[in-house]
């Protein structure tokens, strides 16, 4: 007797952009200007995509909408089916900016103690998420210096564990690897690499050099105020 085959399940969405347009007035020095027109795109689950485009492109732009703190002119985004501005989801973001999240006066420890009291760890938990996140880094031996005694690679991977100590949903990368040198670059994007197995937190992460999509499962180019889907990036 054969059965019928089993339904497939599509994949819900961690996070979305539909039809984003955002509009930046005009000021003395600039005119009016649409940074993003008409940007449409899906997170899956455990993916990672690269967004990709020039200066100018609005790639910035598109993960701030995302994090939930820029919102859009027109259209519409979403994390875990909320307002990305809306507290909740808001808990299920980690961020890295291009500028470090970091207090370069404090220690690595003490910034990511700091950043687990904003999500109400305390005591062992806290304690537990700090040393996972630091052995997954390669910054355990690094715990007890100060951000600002590290070099900009240390501070990027300590600026990561900082996004990672809530465990969250989604994963938003900004350029992470800006004036990095190709050793630190290498280093960053391995150990991003790595993560992805047990956090299974879909990353969504803005490069300039095309080089970087590379661990991509697929990319997205971005033009000024136009986004162009792009297969995914030919193996190296």
């Amino acid at each position: 007797m054969n059965h019928p085959a089993a339904p497939t399940v599509a994949r819900q969405p961690v996070a979305a952009a539909l039809g984003v347009r955002r509009e930046f007035p005009a000021t003395r020095r600039s005119p009016a200007r649409a940074a993003l027109d008409g940007v449409t795109l899906d997170v899956l689950p455990g993916e990672w995509i690269a967004i990709l485009g020039p200066n100018g492109s609005g790639k910035s732009t598109l993960l701030r909408i995302l994090a939930g703190a820029d919102a859009p002119t027109q259209g519409r985004a979403n994390v875990m089916g909320l307002s990305p501005g809306a507290r909740a989801a808001r808990a299920h973001v980690g961020v890295v900016f291009q500028r470090p999240g970091l207090d370069p006066l404090l220690t690595v420890r003490e910034n990511l103690a700091l950043q687990g009291a904003l999500f109400g760890l305390r005591a062992a938990p806290l304690a537990d998420r700090i040393a996972r996140a630091a052995t997954d880094l390669s910054i355990a031996d690094r715990l007890d210096d100060r951000v600002g005694s590290l070099s900009g690679g240390l501070q990027r991977r300590a600026d990561l564990a900082r996004a990672l100590i809530s465990t969250p949903r989604l994963l938003l990368i900004d350029e992470p690897t800006a004036g990095l040198d190709p050793r630190a670059r290498a280093e960053f994007l391995d150990a991003l690499a790595r993560l992805r197995p047990d956090s299974g937190a879909p990353i969504v992460m803005s490069a300039h050099p095309m080089a970087e999509a590379d661990r991509a499962d697929r990319a997205a180019i971005l033009a000024p105020a136009r986004a162009v889907p792009a297969d995914p990036p030919p193996p190296p």
